[in-house]
């Protein structure tokens, strides 16, 4: 009788690991075999995939550089002074640009452009496109902007209200304090002498006693309180 070892189980079961490895080859390169026109089809997508993404990422880049230049050409064009030739010039880099990271630098630009020569509701326009959040950059600029065009049409309790908003996400104190004047003089042009007196007591009570603009703000509220009987 032949003697056995105790580990002659282990190569047993090696040399079964092996023929199951080998059969699951043959059997992969069958089924490859025979799906061979599948296998071609979809290598051709993946390489298609490929090449159409790289395109796109490349001509993407490209849009953003021709954008990023002709943005410092047409600022300096609306930087010059000519209102009517910036304007064109802005309209005319949104229709090519509309979708690049450059474009809300455009907008705020237009926008103030048409503020400035009296054309709020255009300014308006622009600003709704733009796609900065309040609390973006740029937000507390359009904000501001919005809450003077608003002022500009004549929609004053409009205005207010984006004052105060403005003043709620400002980033800094001096952007904040700046909106809430303005929104506490749009309340006395309102009539609301006692909202108005509510704002200026709250910019007054956030300041130290030494502060001399402290005494500017109770002044502000004394009158308010005064006109509101």
């Amino acid at each position: 009788m032949s003697k056995r070892y105790p580990n002659a189980p282990k190569r047993d079961r090696k040399v079964s690991d092996d023929d199951a490895f080998v059969a699951g080859v043959l059997e992969a390169s069958g089924w490859a075999q025979e799906n061979r026109q599948t296998l071609v089809t979809i290598g051709i997508a993946v390489a298609v995939l490929g090449a159409v993404g790289w395109y796109m990422m490349s001509s993407s880049s490209r849009t953003r550089d021709a954008a990023l230049v002709q943005l410092e050409r047409v600022t300096s064009v609306a930087a010059s002074g000519d209102a009517e030739q910036g304007k064109a010039e802005l309209v005319a880099f949104l229709d090519d640009f509309g979708g690049t990271p450059y474009a809300d630098e455009a907008r705020l630009t237009l926008a103030t452009l048409y503020l400035e020569t009296d054309l709020p509701t255009q300014a308006l326009a622009t600003i709704g496109e733009a796609d900065a959040g309040p609390r973006d950059p740029m937000g507390a600029q359009f904000l501001s902007l919005e809450a003077k065009a608003h002022e500009a049409a004549g929609a004053l309790a409009e205005a207010e209200r984006t004052y105060m908003r403005l003043a709620d996400v400002a980033g800094y104190d001096f952007q904040r304090r700046t909106a809430m004047e303005d929104a506490a003089r749009i309340r006395a042009l309102l009539e609301d002498y006692s909202g108005a007196a509510e704002i200026w007591a709250e910019l007054s009570a956030e300041l130290a006693s030494s502060d001399p603009q402290k005494g500017v703000y109770d002044m502000r509220a004394a009158e308010m309180r005064q006109l509101a009987g």
